[in-house]
């Protein structure tokens, strides 16, 4: 799937725009990772910062595996719309 220029909006909800389209962010972790990621200005996030943001002091048990979700769906858009239609 070819974006060419995206634009990215944290100002209000966290927005997706690529070819005047939106493109859907699905899942409140999601758009909060992509924030995170996004407001870093291509700084890394150790894992330790992002599950601060992510989840406060209350992490899940799996919080490795589910960092590297989110991040997965955040490189991926297409990817996040089909899991969120198939309803993962």
């Amino acid at each position: 799937m070819e974006f060419g220029t995206v634009e990215f909006s944290v100002l209000g909800p966290v927005r997706v725009v690529s070819k005047g389209r939106e493109i859907p962010v699905p899942g409140r972790k999601q758009r909060t990772m992509l924030a995170a990621l996004l407001l870093a200005g291509g700084r890394p996030l150790s894992d330790d910062r992002l599950t601060a943001v992510m989840w406060g002091g209350r992490a899940p048990a799996t919080v490795g595996a589910q960092l590297c979700t989110y991040a997965s769906l955040a490189a991926h858009p297409a990817r996040a719309r089909r899991r969120t239609a198939q309803g993962g």
